[in-house]
């Protein structure tokens, strides 16, 4: 049991740092999409991960929209509902417009969905980190568009991934002590 945890702090860790540095080097268009895509497949994991009979569940039949409901209604945390429909609606915004920009109104609405304390988180985040990496912003206020969505999507990528890792290692710890939940 010991050993399938530490795989799945190995995994998430892995996929964090994935797609921090996704992030990192994309413009606009590929901040937008890239983070859609990629937070879309963590709650495609998470329903796999919740789910009781996850076999029964196809993607390809599912958008964006679907899977977030489905994955609401498997225990991701309400909270999490709005800046991902947010997230979403601004992807659709990007892909009907070659050269769009991330405005400060689209980073911002993101940011301001996602509540109260997961705000003062990144901004705790911030403060914290800013020391470590000279030049770059030390406040939200401070922070370019682009940099402020990313920052918004990388909080809603962790919460989403661990999420799912919760789960698991939670069915590894029952796994290890008893009966597998029913199927």
């Amino acid at each position: 049991m010991r050993q399938q945890i530490r795989d799945l702090i190995k995994d998430w860790d892995e996929r964090r740092q994935s797609f921090y540095q996704a992030l990192e080097g994309e413009d606009d268009l590929g901040v937008v999409v890239r983070a859609h895509i990629s937070i879309e497949n963590e709650l495609q994991h998470f329903v796999r991960v919740a789910a009781p009979a996850p076999e029964y569940v196809d993607f390809k039949e599912m958008d964006y929209s679907a899977t977030l409901t489905l994955a609401l209604i498997l225990g991701l945390k309400k909270e999490l509902r709005q800046p991902l429909r947010a997230l979403g609606s601004l992807r659709n915004k990007f892909s009907h417009r070659l050269h769009m920009t991330i405005g400060r109104s689209d980073a911002f609405d993101i940011y301001s969905k996602l509540g109260a304390a997961a705000q003062k988180d990144i901004k705790s985040s911030l403060s914290q980190t800013a020391p470590k990496f000279p030049g770059r912003p030390q406040k939200v206020e401070q922070m370019t568009p682009r940099q402020l969505l990313a920052f918004s999507c990388f909080y809603l990528h962790l919460c989403v991934l661990g999420a799912a890792v919760s789960i698991a290692a939670d069915e590894a710890r029952s796994a290890a002590d008893g009966p597998q939940r029913a199927q």
